[in-house]
């Protein structure tokens, strides 16, 4: 029965990565898993977990119940609608751009507030500047929820890396601490290295 299974679930994956016109490279990458761990799902050799079977349905925009079923009429039913899809996805956008929305406006409710309370004498622009690392720390977690871009994930993550080391290092200007930057170094590498990374299960 097992077996069964696995050969339904291994013949759909073939089906409908062809169907998407995408090689076991291409889903590979998209999982962020080997190509030898896409074939062997394919060859029924071993069955994915759940969560990488859940992000194989999502790739192919079918449901869970779409991968364990042969008849054609049946597997109509679990066919993800594309106009859902992509209102799923303009409300993602919409969310984080509200996210971004929201830290900038603390950040001004912070500029106006401690530039009020000095009389004018000195204006508080560093909150604008600390709010370019809140947002990105805001994308890498809906890119870490949603989106599962590497790509993104990598620049954002090098924009939170640097924007974070300037504004410490504006923050404590006059200790001269330029010294911070120098952190960066081994942070991006292990920033690039990361997205390099390819789990084999």
């Amino acid at each position: 029965m097992q077996d069964n299974i696995k050969n339904i679930v291994a013949s759909n994956l073939v089906n409908l990565r062809k169907s998407k016109n995408m090689t076991q490279s291409d889903v590979a990458k998209a999982l962020n898993y080997t190509d030898k761990s896409v074939s062997k799902w394919e060859h029924a050799d071993s069955l994915p977990d759940i969560s990488i079977l859940n992000a194989l349905c999502e790739i192919y925009g079918v449901t869970l119940d779409y991968l364990v079923h042969t008849d054609p009429e049946e597997q109509k039913k679990y066919i993800v609608d594309s106009e859902i899809e992509k209102s799923d996805r303009k409300n993602r956008i919409v969310l984080v751009l509200m996210s971004i929305a929201v830290t900038y406006l603390v950040a001004t409710i912070i500029f106006v507030y401690s530039t009020w309370m000095s009389n004018g004498e000195v204006a508080y622009w560093q909150p604008f500047l600390w709010a370019v690392p809140v947002c990105c720390a805001l994308l890498l977690g809906f890119n870490y929820r949603w989106f599962k871009n590497n790509i993104l994930k990598m620049i954002v993550q090098t924009v939170f890396v640097w924007s974070t080391l300037f504004c410490v290092y504006l923050q404590f200007i006059e200790y001269q601490f330029w010294l911070i930057f120098i952190l960066g170094i081994p942070l991006q590498i292990m920033i690039i290295l990361n997205t390099q990374l390819k789990r084999n299960k």
